[in-house]
């Protein structure tokens, strides 16, 4: 029993939620569920990189607006490390300006969502982030 527990929380994928917002990073927690991932929390980008050699993440939920490391700012700390550049981010904002929004594609390896997030849309980003970057690192150790 105990190495089937261990063995099913090897196989969690590992999610990190970036948002000042406690009552959404419980949503978002809720809606994709504690059975198939492993989530971490920060309330902004202050702490970002000793949180990723820490936990590393297999996905990142990066709210855009936040006070004291806002969503950009963090985006750019994250980037600018190697180590961290194949680590899917999807971005979750209300901004609906399309230069807002075209600055956050701009980034490699990055998706957004816009708020309020809809259950059924979190969900199908976040498996099929995963399963293309899954895909990917198979790919690339052939």
């Amino acid at each position: 029993l105990v190495q089937s527990l261990s063995v099913k929380l090897m196989n969690k994928s590992k999610i990190l939620i970036v948002d000042d917002r406690k009552f959404d990073r419980i949503l978002y927690k809720e809606y994709l569920g504690d059975d198939l991932f492993l989530f971490e929390e920060l309330s902004n980008g202050l702490k970002i990189i000793e949180t990723l050699d820490a936990f590393k993440p297999d996905v990142i939920l990066l709210d855009w607006q936040m006070p004291v490391i806002g969503g950009k700012e963090t985006l750019q700390e994250i980037r600018k490390h190697l180590r961290f550049n194949k680590i899917p981010i999807i971005v979750i904002t209300g901004v609906s300006n399309p230069m807002e929004l075209q600055i956050i594609l701009e980034f490699d390896n990055v998706d957004f969502l816009s708020k309020p997030v809809n259950q059924i849309e979190i969900n199908t980003r976040i498996k099929n982030t995963l399963k293309y970057s899954h895909h990917l690192a198979s790919v690339a150790s052939l």
